[in-house]
């Protein structure tokens, strides 16, 4: 089963927060997109995740499938 995960931009507080779809909490807090990105198998523990990625405004920015094979 594929699980799913929100990488939301908080622009008030000046980082990314990882929630879990469904869950309604904070996973983990990053400071930069590309720390996210980095840290995310970590972060999910899982492969075959997709973390749908937005910004501050709520747009879509894109998906990332976390592979922890590599």
């Amino acid at each position: 089963m594929t699980e799913h995960y929100q990488l939301l931009e908080d622009r008030q507080n000046n980082e990314w927060q990882l929630l879990r779809q469904g869950a309604g909490y904070i996973e983990s807090i990053f400071l930069t997109l590309d720390d996210a990105i980095k840290r995310l198998p970590d972060a999910v523990g899982n492969n075959n995740t997709i973390v749908t990625i937005f910004d501050s405004q709520g747009s879509r920015l894109g998906e990332h499938v976390v592979d922890r094979s590599n």
